[in-house]
């Protein structure tokens, strides 16, 4: 039954992020939802850690869409999908090699304070490229102040209901953090979206849904880009083989040092109350900690 809880509760955070980060790519999001769901059945058989899931990234989703604006493309969702799959196969290869050649150790070069840096700035440039769906004004510039300037002087074509209803949204995740840490902010999110655009018809002031996601699923076909250099293929791929890992690592080292500061605990608590029985066995007042 826990096994049954945690498995929702995974689902409740993971599938609505699924359904937004694609839309960094260009993407639909229907792979989200594909990405989401597949990966973690193959992890849950293979993967080597019980707190650690797989599913869509929003760094590694950054690099795939630098990428893809990248290669020769007409700029089509269903390329830009054709082609990510033919990245997510290359990428996994590469993990594979990197497996079978004992890369691993390359994790020991790479400091936290870099890999936590280097993710907040990829953090940055994925908050302001979303500055475009957030107030529906076209915004060409990249990087991370250049985006935030372009748009002070197109102001006045801001479109207001979709700011406060995009602002409202974000309030909401923080205060769900704030007020239940443990309520899944995503999920709620989400259903109290949709159950306002239901009721008050978000279409009529002029906000944007996602529109229909296909209930099918996918058919399994091997992804053949065309039109797309292998080199740059691979080049692409082993950029966000990097990224990813690096990702991870982070993450993993983060829950290894949290298990092991509860291991220490734990240990030290029971060294503690061995030495406290001593006293008391010995006929003598007992201690307390200091």
């Amino acid at each position: 039954m826990r096994d049954v809880t945690a498995g929702l509760a995974i689902a409740a955070v993971a599938l609505p992020i699924g359904v937004a980060y694609p839309a960094i790519a260009g993407l639909p999001p229907v792979v989200g939802l594909y990405a989401s769901i597949l990966p973690l059945v193959g992890y849950a058989i293979f993967g080597s850690s019980r707190q650690l899931i797989v599913g869509p990234d929003a760094a590694t989703l950054t690099i795939l869409a630098a990428s893809l604006s990248q290669l020769p493309m007409t700029g089509s969702e269903q390329q830009r999908a054709v082609v990510s799959a033919a990245f997510a196969i290359a990428v996994g290869v590469m993990c594979l090699l990197s497996g079978a050649f004992r890369l691993g150790f390359i994790a020991n070069f790479l400091s936290r304070p870099i890999l936590t840096g280097y993710l907040c700035g990829i953090s940055l440039a994925l908050l302001t490229s979303q500055i475009g769906r957030l107030t529906t004004v076209s915004v060409e510039a990249k990087g991370v102040l250049r985006p935030l300037i372009a748009l002070g002087g197109q102001l006045m074509q801001v479109h207001l209901p979709t700011l406060v209803f995009g602002m409202g949204v974000l309030l909401l995740l923080r205060l769900l953090r704030w007020w239940s840490p443990r309520a899944p902010g995503p999920l709620v999110a989400v259903l109290v979206g949709t159950l306002l655009s239901f009721l008050f018809n978000f279409h009529s002031p002029g906000i944007s849904s996602v529109g229909q996601i296909p209930a099918d699923l996918p058919s399994l076909t091997l992804p053949i880009p065309e039109g797309i250099d292998l080199d740059d293929l691979a080049l692409d791929a082993f950029g966000i083989l990097v990224v990813s890992f690096g990702s991870g690592i982070v993450t993993a080292r983060s829950f290894g040092a949290k298990k092991s500061r509860i291991d220490r605990l734990r240990s030290g608590e029971h060294r503690l109350r061995t030495v406290r029985r001593f006293p008391g066995e010995r006929g003598r007042l007992p201690n307390s900690d200091q």
